[in-house]
């Protein structure tokens, strides 16, 4: 089960960087064209917020990711420990 969870960490670790990029990316294309149309104030608004907007996005991804693999591990620990273990006897009538 460890390697599950190591796998949903991990691609939440991708999706977290792909996203944070291509809202960085989004932010500079209008940068562009808002340059490109003289209006320089646009421009830069545009290209703040989307870093900070994608630094955001990519640390929520990864850090939910994170706690989403940790979940699953200590939930897949706690029920293969013995103490949890559920013994399903059937009754004789």
């Amino acid at each position: 089960m460890k390697v599950r969870s190591k796998i949903i960490n991990t691609s939440g670790q991708i999706v977290g960087t792909i996203v944070e990029y291509k809202v960085k990316i989004l932010g500079e294309i209008v940068g562009l064209i808002a340059e490109a149309a003289e209006n320089e104030e646009l421009a830069y608004n545009s290209r703040i917020i989307s870093k900070k907007v994608g630094n955001f996005m990519g640390k929520v991804l990864k850090q939910s990711s994170s706690a989403a693999s940790n979940m699953i591990y200590k939930g897949y620990k706690t029920s293969s420990s013995k103490k949890y273990k559920h013994k399903n006897k059937r009754r004789k009538k």
